[in-house]
């Protein structure tokens, strides 16, 4: 760790202590700065399914549903 930078460990439950720079460096977590961003190809499907909510023919949990589909892939 360089100069003026603190570790970070977090406690959890069962006693188990994790070193957040370490997991990290081993791989065990991604830090967060890696988390993909959507594309222009999901923002497109994204405002499709939102035009398709306000017309009507998807309803709020429909729009919902296929909206986290969307996401998680």
């Amino acid at each position: 760790m360089g100069r003026g930078v603190t570790k970070v460990t977090f406690f959890c439950k069962g006693g188990i202590e994790v070193d957040i720079e370490s997991a990290i460096e081993t791989c065990e977590v991604k830090p967060c700065m890696e988390k993909e961003l959507p594309t222009n190809d999901k923002i497109q499907q994204l405002k499709t399914l939102k035009e398709l909510l306000d017309q009507g023919v998807l309803t709020e949990e429909e729009f919902k549903i296929e909206k986290q589909k969307l996401l998680n892939n």
